[in-house]
């Protein structure tokens, strides 16, 4: 894995930390861009949208990234998948 790889893992856990740690909502205001959308299996919804609700639920017991990978969109970006 390259490093752009390492990054962008490490980034999707620091969000799945912050879920499970009561700080979503302070975390994802912190890295989402203002434009940002997030993609649901029920929907799509705005960043205040997704933030709100982070905000409103209880913190997550547990997660699990399985078997994390990167799909490369440019020498610079990618999106996270994982199981």
């Amino acid at each position: 894995m390259s490093d752009l790889d390492w990054q962008l893992i490490d980034a999707e856990r620091e969000g799945w930390e912050a879920l499970a740690s009561g700080r979503a909502g302070e975390h994802y205001r912190m890295h989402l861009a203002p434009n940002a959308v997030m993609a649901f299996p029920f929907g799509v919804m705005s960043r205040q949208e997704a933030i709100d609700a982070m905000e409103a639920a209880p913190p997550w017991s547990s997660y699990d990234l399985i078997d994390p990978q990167v799909v490369e969109l440019s020498a610079d970006s990618g999106i996270v998948v994982y199981g």
